[in-house]
C-alpha cells in the first residue's frame, strides 16, 4: 500500500481528488492534505508519504519551492504537480525537479489515473532498483575497471565506455616498489582506504592508479611511499576520458626520472625543473590560443609556430608527436564545439594518437597537420549551413506532422538526440516563439481551417486539433482568436455568403 499527500489551495480540489479517484484500486492510501506550502512541507516531513500531488502555486510556498524542499529529507518521494497555468516554464521547471508529471486544470480522472500509475511505475522501479544495488555496483565497478585498464593500455573501441566511468578529472600514477610484488596486495589495501573514486590495475611489474580524486592523489602516494619503499611517477591532471593513455604515459615517464634519480614521487607537471619537460610552455599556449576564441583562419601560424618551437628546442620525437597532437586535438575539438557538430571527423582521440604514432619525422608530422586542417576546413566549407537551422527546420517539420499527437519534450529530446531544455532554447531564439506556442498556432490554424471548411462537429474538431479536453479547447481557441468555436464558425459562414 503506498500513501499520498495532496496539497492544494482550493478546497474543492483537495475534496475532489480525495472522494472522485477509486485510490485504494490502486493500492494507495491518502494520509494527508493541506491548502498552503509551508503546512504541507510540514506534514510530509512528519507523515513521510510516497507519493505527492500539488499545487504549482500555492500561498506560504509554490509546488516547486516544496518539491525541492522536500526532497532534501525524502530523496525517493516522487511528486506529481497540478496547476491552472498552462505555460512550458512552470512544466519545464517541475520535470527538472524530478516530478514525474504535469497535470494542467481542468483534469479528467483518466489524466490523474495515467499520472498515478506513471508514479506507482517509478516507485515500484526504485524499490526493485533498491533491492538490486548492492549486486549492480559490484558489477558495475568490475565493469568501470576493465573499461579503463581497456582504454589505459590503448585498446580500440574502449574510449566510448570509458567516457561514462571518467566523468570527472582524473590523474594516473605508475609506482614501481623495491621489495617487487610482496608489498603489492598491502599497498593496494592502503590507497584503497584513502581514495574512494580510485582504480587499481597490477600492470607487469609495476602498480598503475587512476584517481578522479586528482588533488588527493599526491599526499597519497607521498604517504604510500613512506610505508612502502619505491618510486612513483605522477601525471598531470586531464578533463577527458581520450587521454588516459597520454596520463599514463605522463606517469611512466616521471616514474623513469624517479628511479633514475632516486626521487621517490616524481609529478609530470615539475619535470621543467631538471630540465627534461621541454614542450610545456608551448602546450599552454596552444590551450590559451583556443581558450580566447583563436580564429581558424590562424591555424596556419599557429602550426608554425608549434614546428618551430619544436625544431629550436630540439624536442625529441616522442616530444613532437605529443605537441602537434595536442594542437590538432584542440582545433577539432574547437571546431566541434563551435559548430556543434555531431559526429568526430576524423574518429575518436586514441585513433589520431594512433596515426601520430606511425609518423617518423618532423616533416611528416608537419604534412599531417596540414592536410588534417585543410580537410577539416574543407569539410565546413561544403556544409556551411547552419546546423541549428537544419535542426530547427526538421523540428518544425515534426510539429507539422505530429501536432495532432499529444507532444512530450522528453520524446522529442530523445528523438532529435538533444536536451529538451536546449530544444526550448534554441527554438525560442531562432523562431521567435516557444515550443508550445508554436505547437498551439498550428493546431488553431488547424482548428479553423475545419470551422471553415467541415460540417464536424466542434468535439470531433476539438479531437483532430490534439485536444482530448474539450472545455480546454474552448478556451484556448478563445484566448487565441477572442471568440469560441461556435462563434468563429457562425461569423466565417456570414462572410462566405456576404462575398
Amino acid at each position: 500500500m503506498y500513501t499520498l499527500f495532496i496539497a492544494d489551495d482550493e478546497k474543492i480540489v483537495i475534496e475532489g481528488l480525495t472522494t472522485d479517484v477509486p485510490w485504494e484500486a490502486f493500492g494507495i492510501a491518502i494520509c494527508g492534505t493541506a491548502s498552503d506550502g509551508k503546512s504541507a512541507l510540514a506534514e510530509i516531513n512528519r507523515l513521510k508519504p510516497d507519493l505527492v500531488l500539488a499545487d504549482i502555486r500555492m500561498p506560504g510556498m509554490t509546488g516547486l519551492e516544496l518539491i525541492g524542499k522536500a526532497k532534501k529529507s525524502n530523496p525517493d518521494l516522487v511528486f506529481i504537480m497540478i496547476s491552472g497555468y498552462s505555460e512550458f516554464e512552470y512544466a519545464r521547471r517541475a520535470l527538472e525537479l524530478e516530478a514525474v508529471d504535469y497535470l494542467v486544470k481542468p483534469m479528467e480522472a483518466e489524466d490523474i489515473v495515467r499520472s498515478v500509475r506513471k508514479a506507482i511505475e517509478k516507485l515500484e522501479k526504485k524499490r526493485m532498483e533498491r533491492s538490486l544495488s548492492s549486486r549492480l555496483e559490484k558489477y558495475e565497478n568490475e565493469l568501470a575497471e576493465k573499461h579503463v585498464l581497456h582504454l589505459l593500455l590503448g585498446r580500440r573501441n574502449a574510449d566510448a565506455e570509458a567516457k561514462e566511468v571518467l566523468t570527472q578529472p582524473f590523474a594516473a600514477a605508475v609506482l614501481l616498489m623495491k621489495d617487487g610484488f610482496r608489498s603489492h596486495e598491502a599497498l593496494m589495501v592502503h590507497v584503497r582506504e584513502q581514495l574512494r573514486h580510485c582504480y587499481l590495475f597490477t600492470v607487469e611489474a609495476s602498480i598503475v592508479l587512476v584517481s578522479l580524486q586528482p588533488e588527493e592523489l599526491r599526499s597519497c602516494l607521498q604517504r604510500v611511499l613512506d610505508l612502502f619503499p619505491g618510486s612513483a611517477g605522477l601525471s598531470s591532471i586531464h578533463h577527458e576520458a581520450r587521454n588516459l593513455p597520454v596520463a599514463y604515459e605522463e606517469a611512466k615517464e616521471a616514474l623513469k626520472i624517479a628511479v633514475f634519480g632516486s626521487l621517490g614521487l616524481t609529478e609530470y607537471e615539475e619535470l621543467g625543473q631538471y630540465g627534461l619537460h621541454k614542450g610545456t610552455r608551448m602546450i599552454r599556449e596552444i590551450e590559451q590560443f583556443f581558450l580566447s576564441g583563436g580564429s581558424l583562419k590562424e591555424m596556419d601560424g599557429m602550426m608554425e609556430r608549434t614546428l618551430d618551437y619544436a625544431r629550436k628546442h630540439k624536442l625529441s620525437p616522442q616530444k613532437s608527436k605529443v605537441l602537434c597532437f595536442a594542437l590538432i586535438k584542440h582545433f577539432l575539438e574547437h571546431m566541434e564545439k563551435e559548430y556543434e557538430l555531431e559526429d568526430k571527423m576524423f574518429g575518436e582521440g586514441y585513433l589520431l594518437y594512433e596515426t601520430v604514432e606511425s609518423l617518423q619525422t618532423l616533416d611528416e608530422l608537419e604534412r599531417w597537420m596540414r592536410a588534417t586542417v585543410r580537410e577539416a576546413l574543407e569539410y565546413l566549407d561544403n556544409n556551411r549551413i547552419s546546423f541549428n537551422e537544419k535542426l530547427i527546420h526538421e523540428l518544425k517539420q515534426y510539429l507539422h506532422e505530429h501536432f495532432s499527437e499529444p507532444i512530450v519534450l522528453e520524446e522529442l529530446g530523445r528523438h532529435f538526440y538533444k536536451s529538451p531544455a536546449y530544444l526550448c532554447s534554441l527554438f525560442s531564439k531562432n523562431a521567435g516563439k516557444t515550443i508550445f506556442e508554436y505547437i498551439t498556432a498550428l493546431r488553431m490554424d488547424h482548428a479553423k481551417k475545419l470551422l471553415r471548411s467541415s460540417n464536424l462537429k466542434i468535439s470531433e474538431i476539438c479531437e483532430k486539433a490534439g485536444y482530448s479536453n474539450h472545455k480546454y479547447f474552448n478556451q484556448v481557441f478563445k484566448k487565441n482568436t477572442g471568440k469560441t468555436p461556435g462563434q468563429y464558425r457562425s461569423e466565417h459562414v456570414v462572410k462566405l455568403h456576404s462575398e
